[in-house]
């Protein structure tokens, strides 16, 4: 019997330890459960602030970006349009130094030249004139006596008797030969060609010279002598 309680005794006790040992094993996993868990949570909240952290850090940080972008780009158009506006001021101060010298080359230049028109060979002719056209022919022969008249460089004979027969109500009609590339002047003053004889009408000669072209092609010089002259002989009588 007493052997048997011995051996009771030390199964009892045997499972009061297992007991206790099992027991203590749940707490310590408990224990180490709840940590682990608070962790998670501390993480997790970290990691919450940190988000929104970055939530509220973004906007601004963007904002600030997106000024300072706007800051850089409003500096470089600046420089940009300084630079550009430098290189026209450049241009234009280069172009405004060559090409108007060019110009005043051209046009301030005061050129002038002599103009006269005359139909004196009419007067050894009147027997061939048109009747009723006596009172046409100056008693002298000048229509338009030597005057020196100003002109621009380029201009031609034609432009010249143009604009001072027009500026002194003198008349003048002329039409356009396509064959000659050059107008032809076909009355001054209502004499017209063949209004004494079939081989009359208007000559001109430059210095002296008549061309054998056109009014509108022969380009003046400075200091040149104009004359018209009516013929009634296809210019031997001149």
């Amino acid at each position: 019997m007493a052997n048997r309680c011995k051996r009771a005794a030390k199964t009892i006790a045997v499972f009061l330890l297992l007991a206790m040992t099992l027991s203590g094993c749940k707490e310590n996993a408990k224990v180490t459960e709840k940590p682990a868990v608070q962790t998670e949570n501390k993480t997790s909240k970290k990691q919450e602030k940190k988000a929104q952290e970055k939530k509220t850090q973004k906007p601004s940080e963007a904002l600030e970006d997106a000024e300072e972008y706007e800051e850089v780009v409003e500096e470089v158009v600046e420089k940009e349009g300084q630079q550009t506006s430098a290189s026209k001021d450049e241009k234009s101060s280069a172009s405004a130094t060559s090409q108007p010298e060019e110009y005043e080359e051209e046009t301030s230049e005061e050129l002038t030249c002599y103009l006269s028109i005359y139909c004196d060979t009419i007067l050894d002719n009147m027997d061939k004139l048109e009747p009723g056209k006596e009172v046409l022919v100056p008693t002298d022969g000048t229509i338009f006596a030597e005057r020196e008249v100003s002109f621009q460089k380029g201009e031609t004979v034609f432009d010249v008797l143009l604009r001072e027969t027009r500026n002194n109500g003198i008349h003048m009609e002329y039409s356009f030969t396509p064959g000659f590339n050059s107008n032809y002047v076909e009355g001054i003053a209502n004499l017209y060609e063949m209004d004494c004889g079939p081989n009359s009408g208007w000559m001109f000669n430059v210095n002296g010279w008549y061309p054998n072209y056109g009014c509108s092609l022969y380009k003046l010089e400075d200091q040149d002598v104009i004359e018209w002259n009516y013929t009634c002989d296809l210019g031997r009588d001149l």
